[in-house]
């Protein structure tokens, strides 16, 4: 979609943002969320006080079981087979922790190595440039932000 120019700009995404979390959160029961980079959220959002504040994804801290019994970084596996570092029934889960370079690098490197626009961003610790599987699934790299 990217490529045919058939997705929102930056502009019509943090609008829909500012709208999901200024006026239609108020009009329903259910918490909703809205992703987009911590940057952009209005600052109700960002500093709240009843657990609806600005928070990092954990990808730093967790790693993905595909129903095939594969790990991977999330479920982006399914289609990235790069991103699937091992099988649950012949590796180690510790072995593929611990070893596997690309998740080393990961959580030794992020956010400090955040590229473009979120590298200067004073909320990268934060959101960590947004969806990291996302950004890797466009720039086939785990730093390279995803600009839309």
């Amino acid at each position: 979609m990217h490529d045919h120019d058939e997705t929102l700009s930056v502009k019509d995404l943090i609008d829909i943002g500012n709208w999901v979390e200024g006026e239609l959160s108020k009009r329903v029961d259910t918490p909703l969320f809205y992703d987009y980079p911590a940057a952009f959220r209005i600052l109700p959002k960002m500093f709240g006080k009843n657990g609806d504040g600005c928070s990092a994804c954990g990808i730093k801290n967790i790693l993905g079981v595909l129903s095939d019994g594969s790990y991977a970084l999330c479920g982006i596996g399914e289609n990235v087979p790069e991103l699937v570092f091992g099988h649950a029934e012949k590796d180690s889960l510790c072995f593929v922790w611990n070893k596997t370079r690309m998740l080393k690098d990961l959580r030794s490197e992020l956010p400090n190595k955040l590229e473009v626009i979120c590298c200067q961003c004073l909320m990268k610790s934060q959101c960590f440039g947004s969806c990291i599987a996302q950004n890797y699934y466009q720039s086939r790299s785990l730093f390279s932000v995803l600009v839309l």
